[in-house]
């Protein structure tokens, strides 16, 4: 880093950058990353707030709380959740993540990761 770009970055809590402006930056990042190591284009999802905020809204029941499980693309996982609860996340191991409650560490969900390679090893399990 410059001296001059390190100095000027004192100043960044005077005029903080938007959200729009700090993905953009991730984005340049990750770019220099995947020239760096040689991957080739970082795929980036192109996506406004309210699209964004739309497609969360539809991961959400409607009514009250019925116990769900959905598909993570991004994380390539099952995600499963038997009680409206805030909680945290604990991993248990590499394949299985779970949701505890913050209020009595109660199970409340489950991540099964790596759905892709589980599907594909499925005959090794025996």
């Amino acid at each position: 880093m410059s001296f001059y770009k390190g100095f000027f970055s004192l100043f960044d809590w005077m005029f903080p950058k938007t959200l729009e402006e700090q993905f953009e930056d991730l984005d340049n990042s990750m770019q220099k990353l995947y020239d760096k190591m040689g991957w080739g284009e970082y795929n980036t999802r192109k996506v406004s707030a309210s699209e964004f905020l739309e497609e969360m809204m539809k991961l959400v029941p409607s009514g009250g709380f019925q116990p769900y499980a959905y598909y993570n693309e991004d994380m390539d996982s099952i995600e499963t959740y038997f009680k409206d609860e805030s909680c945290y996340t604990k991993t248990l191991n590499n394949m299985v993540e779970l949701h505890l409650s913050f209020d009595n560490d109660e199970v409340v969900g489950v991540n099964i990761l790596g759905i892709k390679k589980l599907i594909q090893d499925k005959g090794k399990f025996k």
